[in-house]
């Protein structure tokens, strides 16, 4: 019952956060956060061997090699940049031996240079190296940023008091909100507690949605996955998920790696904020060519705003092509259908239950629900994603084809809150209550057996509550944050190959054929696998290499396609333009 209770209050404590954020925004000093924020930090390449002069000889570097015209425009100290101690008066120094002029002559100057000024603390009592952080102490430590001129804090999530974040970040939201200057406010909660859903509506323009990067291909295409299903929450208005630095120029990866690195934060519509020594790095360098591609940076920074996803890949293909697996299906948040919105389309959230033969179908591909005991017959998988991750007894829920003779019949109960029961096995339809299957990704639908509310017994009641359904407007919807059944159009992570896609304004698409293996691979890019809407899927594109910086003699077409032949961790970089 202690339980319960507590979980009860901290959702009434989010639902006061957030509505609190939403009765401030008419007055809320806000950045353009129509594409999202370019510039340079410290930590990867420096960590705490930071000064005055590294600082200064860094936004000198970025004048002169031309990274500032482009778009980087913010110079951010991250942490160690301050004293041990604060002073009589309770405010933050900086440590006086690295930073001798003062971080408000730093400001200067960096500001001179028509550059912004970043700096760094955390949503605790010590920063991550134990300096002088900011929790209980937001509007004097605000107040400090707009005395040294500061324009973007990043804000980490160290020595914490275990609140919650969504009250601890949005104290220091209000805080530089009363002091009318604007703020680039960028979240480091380290995804935890899924920002995506959370971070915009108290105040924040990106927020982290891992932990810290580091400068191998195995950390850099992680956190691609991670964000690969964020595109819902991310955009302009919105903010920015945001993977981490670039580690572009540091040395861990090959060239290849680092142009598929620059390749995936472009089309995930993340932060670019260099991380390397540009003091140091030449213009002739393969580092410079790949932070300074105007075509891959225009992609990032597009007007529309509309981060990529994994549109095919080989896990998706052999599934359905050697296992008939079926559609992938998850519970998200329901599409509202309004013009332009950047969500699942609402024909695949569209479901008809057909009495005379027990069946579930979709409107929007015609296919039936069936379970199957995915960890069985599908082990190869199991790390591929954590749709396939499942506890004994459980079993997972896909669509295929109606005909199919495994197809699942089901007992619809009739009424809000009714439970959903196949007929083969007895179990219950549900949504995933895991928590390495964050809400923000979608939910995976799974049948377990069925759970009975006792009103005696109250620890039931969570779980009951994720196998509860009501049929409102031909939408399956689960009484779990009200989220509704829907065919997933995301493909799998790949084990080696992939597709991404991302609109661009004027009709166009960034796409992105990537290798992921360590050894050469060749991949078919056709049109079908870009899964354009209907509306959007003229029959011929003229393609365009961002890295070769040509244009492709062929067009694709829904009867041509092109194939790609790519060296271990290599991939193309696309724009397509549709043709009359």
């Amino acid at each position: 019952m202690a339980l319960m209770l507590n979980i009860f209050l901290v959702v009434a404590v989010i639902v006061v956060a957030c509505a609190a954020a939403k009765d401030n925004n008419a007055e809320r000093v806000v950045f353009n956060t129509r594409t999202p924020q370019m510039g340079w930090n410290s930590w990867n390449k420096f960590a705490c061997n930071i000064s005055e002069s590294l600082i200064k000889e860094t936004a000198d570097a970025l004048i002169s090699t031309g990274l500032a015209d482009l778009g980087y425009r913010y110079m951010n100290l991250d942490d160690c940049w301050q004293a041990n101690g604060r002073d009589a008066n309770g405010k933050v120094q900086p440590e006086t031996s690295r930073f001798p002029s003062g971080l408000s002559a730093l400001g200067e100057y960096i500001h001179t240079k028509n550059l912004k000024f970043g700096i760094y603390s955390s949503a605790g009592f010590k920063t991550c190296q134990g300096y002088p952080a900011s929790l209980g102490l937001e509007d004097i430590d605000a107040q400090s940023y707009v005395e040294w001129g500061v324009d973007y804090l990043k804000y980490d999530n160290c020595y914490t008091d275990h609140g919650l974040p969504q009250i601890r970040y949005k104290e220091m939201a209000d805080a530089l909100q009363r002091t009318g200057r604007e703020f680039f406010y960028s979240l480091c909660e380290w995804g935890r507690e899924n920002p995506a859903v959370w971070a915009s509506g108290i105040g924040a323009q990106s927020w982290r949605i891992s932990g810290d990067i580091s400068d191998d291909w195995r950390s850099v295409i992680s956190r691609a996955k991670i964000g690969a299903s964020l595109w819902r929450f991310s955009g302009p208005g919105k903010g920015w998920n945001d993977p981490d630095m670039l580690e572009v120029g540091n040395g861990g990866c090959s060239d290849d790696e680092y142009r598929s690195h620059f390749s995936l934060w472009a089309m995930l519509k993340a932060p670019l904020i260099i991380g390397n020594d540009i003091r140091t790095m030449s213009t002739d360098s393969a580092a410079y060519a790949i932070l300074s591609n105007k075509e891959v940076i225009a992609v990032n920074q597009d007007a529309l705003g509309l981060q990529g996803r994994i549109v095919w890949s080989d896990t998706t293909e052999k599934l359905a092509g050697a296992y008939q697996y079926g559609e992938k299906l998850i519970a998200t948040k329901c599409a509202t259908g309004a013009p332009g919105a950047y969500e699942d389309q609402p024909e695949d959230q569209q479901w008809q239950y057909h009495a005379d033969d027990h069946t579930i179908r979709s409107v929007s591909t015609g296919r039936c629900l069936r379970e199957s005991d995915a960890k069985a017959n599908f082990a190869e998988f199991v790390e591929a994603t954590s749709h396939f991750d499942l506890a004994p007894g459980l079993r997972t829920v896909t669509a295929v084809d109606c005909a199919s003779a495994d197809v699942t019949k089901w007992d619809l109960n009739r009424g809000d809150g009714a439970a959903i029961v196949s007929r083969s096995s007895g179990l219950c339809l549900e949504v995933a209550k895991e928590s390495e299957v964050p809400e923000v990704q979608g939910k995976r639908i799974q049948t377990a057996p069925c759970h009975t509310f006792d009103k005696q017994d109250h620890t039931y009641f969570d779980i009951s509550e994720h196998q509860s359904w009501s049929m409102p407007q031909g939408k399956l919807l689960n009484l779990y944050q009200r989220q509704c059944l829907t065919v997933d159009r995301d493909a799998y992570p790949g084990a080696s190959a992939e597709v991404w896609a991302a609109p661009l304004e004027g009709d166009r698409w960034a796409v992105m054929v990537l290798n992921k293996g360590k050894t050469p691979n060749k991949i078919q890019l056709t049109l079908d696998m870009l899964q354009l809407p209907a509306s959007k899927k003229p029959q011929r594109f003229g393609m365009r290499d961002l890295w070769k910086h040509e244009d492709l003699t062929l067009p694709l077409t829904a009867s041509q396609g092109h194939e790609f032949v790519l060296k271990g961790h290599e991939s193309a970089m696309l724009v397509l333009t549709p043709l009359a």
